[in-house]
Formats: C-alpha cells, structure tokens, sequence
C-alpha cells in the first residue's frame, strides 16, 4: 500500500509541516505490520499537491491500496479525515474522521494506523497480518510539533535560512522534551548537513552532530536516524569507513531498506570512489 501525503485544509493554510509529518509517522507504524509492503516516502510524496486519479497512482507506484487524507486544525482542535481506497477500481474500503485535541495526537496517529491495518486484515490479508502495536510516544505534543516543523525546513533545501529554521525548531523540541531521541538525531542530521555545505564552521558543525547523534542513541538505541547521522559524521569527517559502515549496518538492522541508510550507502561508496580516482581526500 502507499501513503500519500495528508491534505491540509487549516483555514490559515500553515499545517503542511504537520499534515507531512502525520502521514511520514503512518507510513513508519503501517511498515512494521508483517505482511504488508508499504511504499517509501520518497515514493509516496511525489504525488504532492497533485489530484493524480487514485487508479493511476497505484499504477505508478505497483500498489492495490492508498491510504490518503486531510488535517484541519483551528487552534488546539484538529480533525483527521482518512480513508482507506482500493487502487485498482477507486472503491473505498474503509473511512473514519477523528475529533481530538492536539494532546491526543500521539493517540490518534495509533488509531488510524490500527485501524487501516484492520481494515485490510479483514478485507486483504485474510487475518494473516499482525496488527501494528500501540506506540504511544513519551515526549509532549508541543516537542513533537517542533519536531515536525524542523523535518519540514530541514527537507525544504539547502539554504541557511531554512536549516537555520530547522535547527532552532530541533533546539525547541529538545528544550521541551530532553529525552526526545529523534529530535537529538535530526539535530544531528541538520549539524552535519550545515557542515558539510559550509554553512557553519566544519570542525564545531561536525563535533556537535556527534554529540547529539551519540546522546540520541544513548536515549534510544533503536533510532536508526542515529545511526546514520553518527555514519555521516564519520564518512565526511573522520573518514573512517569501518566505523561508518558499522553504524549503517545498525541502521539497516533497525529498519531495513530505508531511504535513510541506502543515501547514507551510496554517499558512502561515492565517497570511496572518488578518493580511489585520485579526487578525494587521501
């Protein structure tokens, strides 16, 4: 199945961070069901702001189901609108609107992945899927939105103005929830980014990614972005491709195929390559 990205109809039109973070959180919960493959982000997102015809997008992306939706939210109420379509004729299997108060966001997100992996269980798998387990995360709903509001600058591009965003957003998160390890491990990822492309002076840039992509993995060792923000510190910087291989195979163990371990693969066999050519640093 694939997940596209959640349509935001907030009358100011300023959840967009939201409503893509709420669909990227679904995609992580729907992945780990057994016996359901679940399209990438990368994947899935290409239909942004699109009204590409369900049928073709399924065809485009090999699926027979798409989970799609929309974010309304006025001050601290947000009503979720989801459904479940059948890709093959555009027939609706399932459909639920969610009422909550952003407090409960943690709560709904479980909801609506529990209850699209029913859907199809009954409907598709004939009962053979686990049902994803409830995750209710830990860290506050005012961390999580600065959480998701750095993802959003920091995947915006490269200029010193949105990763300067994503970093203040990231500090904010930390701030509210210091044991939150995936704002630690974005932290990083954005420190290494600002370093690499010059942004930030490349000794202190690269020293603090470590820090926090070290910490992250110390408060969640399960966090594969960790991982990958530590191999990126080591492939750029130390230039040491045993320690970085190491911690992308930690990564892929963690979560298999993600878009995050095989760029952090590839940046590291291009990286080989052109120090074999001569081009890199020896």
């Amino acid at each position: 199945m694939a997940v596209l990205p959640f349509a935001d109809m907030s009358p100011a039109k300023d959840q967009e961070y939201f409503s893509d973070g709420l669909a990227e959180q679904l995609i992580n919960d729907l992945a780990r069901v057994s016996g359901l493959k679940v399209v990438g982000r990368s994947s899935s997102f290409q239909f942004k702001g699109k009204n590409d015809d369900l049928r073709d997008v399924g065809r485009k992306l090999g699926v027979a189901n798409v989970l799609e939706g929309s974010v309304r939210r006025e001050g601290n109420h947000v009503r979720i609108t989801t459904e479940l379509i059948k890709a093959d004729d555009g027939f609706q299997l399932w459909s639920q609107t969610y009422d909550r108060e952003m407090k409960d966001i943690f709560a709904v997100q479980d909801e609506i992945a529990l209850a699209a992996t029913q859907a199809l269980q009954v409907k598709l798998l004939a009962g053979n899927g686990q049902p994803v387990a409830p995750n209710l995360r830990s860290t506050n709903p005012e961390a999580y939105q600065a959480y998701l509001q750095a993802k959003y600058f920091s995947g915006r591009g490269q200029s010193k103005e949105d990763f300067g965003k994503a970093l203040a957003y990231t500090d904010k998160a930390i701030e509210l929830d210091k044991k939150y390890a995936p704002a630690w491990a974005l932290r990083a990822a954005v420190q290494n980014m600002m370093a690499e492309i010059g942004l930030t002076d490349t000794t202190e840039g690269f020293r603090k990614a470590r820090d926090d992509a070290e910490r992250a993995i110390a408060l969640d060792p399960t966090q594969d972005s960790a991982y990958v923000a530590l191999a990126t510190t080591q492939i750029f910087y130390d230039w040491d491709w045993d320690a970085a291989g190491a911690s992308l195979t930690k990564a892929a163990a963690l979560e298999p195929g993600t878009r995050r371990c095989r760029s952090g693969r590839a940046r590291s066999h291009r990286i080989l390559f052109e120090q074999a050519q001569g081009n890199g640093r020896p």
